[in-house]
């Protein structure tokens, strides 16, 4: 996370983007040093990429 909130654009994102890129990586990071194949962190790494695109979009109003 450190690299991660030493960026710019980082500092400059919205909560949404903040909390969003925060839970991927951490999904990374258990599929990294658990079971690459457990298909839950790749859902919910699909999960949270589908709500910032609809973020993006203005679908979450």
């Amino acid at each position: 996370m450190e690299v991660f909130q030493s960026s710019p654009n980082y500092i400059s994102s919205p909560p949404a983007v903040k909390h969003a890129l925060g839970n991927i990586a951490t999904k990374l990071a258990r599929l990294l040093t658990g079971e690459v194949m457990y298909f839950d962190n790749w859902r919910d790494i699909a999960g949270y990429a589908t709500l910032m695109d609809k973020i993006c979009n203005g679908e979450d109003r």
